[in-house]
């Protein structure tokens, strides 16, 4: 994909990134979760939420990148996006029991891409961006959760050089998820 550009997010990218999240997440997600739970939040709760992240990402130790395909010159739009944190104390931040005594300090929070650009590569450039950038962060380690039932992304984090040891949780409503982790 060589008009696929990955960049900083802005506060103006939250209603498309809430647009490919809300689509990307009923796409993958149909076969695993049930209606209600793919129901639960609409667009318009996602562009409030995007709009939120975007500004407070400038705050955080949270970095959203999108990726921005476009034909021609004046056309880009926003097929992807991946958020990823530096975490100060890998074995004490509070999201920290999700993977306490595993010395991962980076952590890829979610990855999204449109449906229509699954397997076209945006995926894998966000991820290698992703990853980069936790590098020249200095971290050493970087993990994921991802839904067990998700075979489709657990075969592409695989092939990213992610791994599992099978440690599980579950964060009710929703089904198991698997830690997957990798060295930078």
């Amino acid at each position: 994909m060589s008009n696929l550009v990955i960049r900083l997010a802005t506060t103006d990218d939250a209603i498309d990134i809430a647009g490919v999240h809300q689509i990307s997440r009923e796409f993958a997600y149909r076969p695993i979760l049930s209606e209600e739970l793919l129901n639960a939040q609409t667009l318009a709760d996602r562009e409030k939420y995007w709009k939120e992240q975007t500004t407070l990402a400038s705050f955080s130790d949270a970095e959203i990148y999108v990726a921005e395909y476009s034909e021609a010159s004046d056309d880009a739009r926003i097929v992807g996006f991946i958020v990823l944190l530096k975490h100060k104390d890998p074995n004490g931040f509070d999201s920290g029991d999700r993977v306490k005594g595993k010395d991962a300090d980076g952590e890829i929070d979610r990855i999204y891409v449109h449906p229509d650009f699954v397997g076209k590569g945006a995926g894998k450039a966000l991820m290698c961006h992703a990853l980069q950038r936790l590098k020249a962060l200095e971290c050493k380690k970087a993990f994921l959760w991802v839904f067990e039932a998700n075979t489709t992304a657990r075969e592409f984090y695989q092939a990213m050089g992610f791994s599992t040891d099978g440690d599980r949780r579950q964060i009710k409503p929703y089904p198991h998820d698997l830690l997957y982790t990798r060295t930078l």
